[in-house]
């Protein structure tokens, strides 16, 4: 899923890989988290962690808005059916 934009940028000072390695790092089981959290609050808070730390390492401004994106569809697509 992630394989096209990682190659969007090729002048990016990360490699793919690290790009990637930072993918999972911020966002391995993200979704279960968002779903499983208890409340509204504590899974915005998922976010934003994950958000806030993928951002400050990640160079690519294409790839941290689409990961912005990608969760905050998970929100809303888990938080907004209750």
């Amino acid at each position: 899923m992630f394989e096209e934009l990682i190659s969007e940028r090729r002048d990016d000072k990360l490699s793919s890989s690290k790009q990637e390695e930072l993918i999972k790092n911020y966002c391995a089981g993200i979704e279960e988290r968002i779903r499983t959290a208890p409340a509204n609050a504590e899974a915005k808070k998922t976010i934003d962690a994950a958000c806030r730390g993928f951002e400050g390492e990640c160079k690519s401004g294409v790839v941290r808005s689409f990961l912005q994106q990608y969760v905050r569809d998970l929100f809303e697509n888990h938080w907004n059916k209750k």
